[in-house]
């Protein structure tokens, strides 16, 4: 920010961050083929825990950065980020819990 610039409001701010969390939305439809590329490449045919943990952080992080901007969103009072940050909470306990779920049985 310059001497010249005016701060910018906490309207915009969270205006920004929606958007920020609604373009993480786009990893819905490429986390599949990722987790199944990455699956296919890389993991053995009996999926030890220690091979599923890196692959559950890679598919949940675009997840859990979407997240963070949608509550961000939230807290700044932009009331359209609380779908998109469902929507991220929802589908990161989904990436984390299903590999590992598959590993251990």
């Amino acid at each position: 920010m310059n001497i010249t610039q005016a701060p910018q409001k906490a309207s915009d701010r969270g205006e920004r961050a929606a958007q920020l969390s609604i373009r993480f939305l786009w990893w819905l439809p490429l986390s599949p083929i990722v987790g199944f590329i990455v699956a296919n490449r890389l993991l053995s045919e009996s999926w030890p825990l220690w091979q599923v943990l890196p692959l559950a952080i890679v598919l949940a992080t675009p997840f859990a950065v979407g997240a963070y901007f949608g509550l961000k969103a939230v807290r700044l009072g932009e009331p359209r980020a609380w779908a998109p940050l469902a929507i991220h909470v929802v589908f990161m306990t989904i990436a984390l819990v299903m590999p590992i779920s598959q590993s251990l049985s």
